[in-house]
């Protein structure tokens, strides 16, 4: 998960698809903070609360994206690369850790049976734990480690060793990089690798619309084809959620050569074409859109902000606030006042730690120097 700057005029990057960039993170991590909320909460938000894996596979097409982007503008060495992205992931994979050992510890004191009821939450929770989430090897060679309720973590065990191979393949000295990256795919175990496609995805969907940032390619032809691929990717996407049965197996499960988890890795992956599309086609037809007005680029662009924060620490609020709230526990009343709060919450964590990631890079840049 990158931050976009608002304009990159050398490349594909217009300030609209910037802020759709953000716009569509917005809807992804709302996407997972709904979906969450419904499990925890009882089905308060209906069918429309259970797409969180979907936009779990968003999250890593914009991932690879973004990361494609920034290496090949203000990335473009090693060394600032690293810096980044140690920045970017420990600004809020620290401050996420702590607070969920925190929340943990009073609402697991204040209502035990709530958390061991839930299958998600990590009773065990240990250094080791601990350790694997820090240096992001939780998920390597078919561990799913976590930290108590924080579940959703995950996908930093996938998502940040992404980053690592990608910049191996990128910024490795030319004689040892093929070895070098086939090394990193090894180390990762098949689990991460087998997703690893779908992060490809969004580095493909830049590459391509690199090709588009010459004149010839905004002739009136170009943009009405970027118009029609980004509105068929709507219908496409539509057609394949609703008409055709959910995944059958979540990411993080261990790789299986059978029927079932091969249809879960297709869907994940059309779909992942499909996002591509859309971003793509948007891509194309941006900088012919008129500019958004300033109130609305800053609402997108602050809430876009704490995104990151919101993924990682929502799911540990939610189970907190549903251990300490008293009230009926069936009370749309009570469970709608733990869902705004948790989401308030979350953002106010943002303003800790996601907002402040230039501490973060000073402290990464030290660290590398030393």
């Amino acid at each position: 998960m990158v931050t976009l700057p608002a304009e990159d005029p050398t490349g594909p990057m217009t300030k609209n698809l910037s802020i759709y960039i953000d716009f569509l993170r917005i809807v992804a991590a709302a996407t997972v903070f709904v979906g969450h909320a419904n499990s925890l909460e009882g089905d308060i938000f209906g069918k429309f609360g259970w797409r969180a894996p979907e936009a779990v596979a968003v999250f890593f097409v914009l991932s690879g994206f973004v990361i494609s982007y920034v290496a090949t503008g203000a990335e473009r060495c090693a060394r600032r690369y690293a810096v980044a992205r140690i920045a970017r992931i420990y600004s809020v994979a620290v401050p996420a850790i702590i607070v969920t050992l925190m929340l943990d510890a009073i609402g697991r004191a204040a209502a035990p049976q709530l958390y061991n009821l839930h299958s998600y939450y990590n009773t065990d929770t240990g250094f080791i734990d601990i350790l694997r989430c820090l240096i992001f090897t939780n998920e390597v060679w078919g561990a799913h480690s976590f930290v108590g309720s924080n579940e959703p973590y995950w996908s930093l065990g996938y998502e940040v060793l992404y980053y690592w191979v990608f910049g191996i393949a990128v910024f490795a000295p030319p004689q040892y990089r093929v070895v070098a990256t086939v090394a990193a795919l090894v180390a990762i175990g098949p689990n991460v690798v087998a997703y690893f496609p779908l992060w490809l995805i969004g580095v493909g969907c830049h590459r391509i619309l690199l090709l588009t940032k010459g004149s010839e390619a905004k002739s009136s032809p170009v943009i009405l084809i970027g118009a029609v691929v980004w509105g068929a990717s709507f219908i496409l996407c539509f057609v394949m959620m609703h008409l055709k049965p959910h995944p059958l197996f979540d990411m993080y499960l261990p790789v299986r050569f059978d029927a079932k988890y091969l249809h879960s890795w297709l869907y994940f992956h059309v779909l992942g074409a499909l996002i591509a599309m859309n971003i793509l086609g948007m891509g194309i037809v941006a900088d012919r859109l008129r500019d958004l007005p300033k109130p609305i680029e800053r609402v997108v662009r602050w809430a876009s902000g704490g995104t990151f924060t919101l993924y990682l620490i929502h799911q540990p609020l939610i189970l907190f606030m549903t251990a300490v709230m008293p009230g009926d526990p069936v009370s749309f009343t009570r469970r709608g006042i733990i869902v705004i709060a948790a989401l308030a919450l979350s953002y106010l964590f943002a303003e800790l730690g996601e907002r402040r990631k230039a501490l973060w890079r000073r402290w990464a840049s030290y660290l590398l120097s030393a």
